[in-house]
């Protein structure tokens, strides 16, 4: 999935899609609309994926020490 800074408007229509997809977001539209979908997603759960990958971060160092 793609969670960091990413300029949408390069990717091709299908990763915009499948990354839909992944999402739960609705799949029927023009380019602009996936863009639109997934900006207004990655705005509204930044921090919840922040804290995620925070969490799977902590994990890794643990098992590692």
């Amino acid at each position: 999935m793609v969670t960091e800074t990413v300029e949408l408007h390069k990717l091709k229509l299908a990763k915009l899609k499948q990354e839909c997809l992944a999402r739960g977001l609705q799949t029927k539209g023009i380019k602009q609309d996936f863009i639109h979908r997934l900006q207004a997603y990655l705005e509204e759960h930044a921090e919840e994926e922040a804290n995620e990958e925070d969490y799977w971060e902590m994990k890794q160092r643990k098992t590692i020490i």
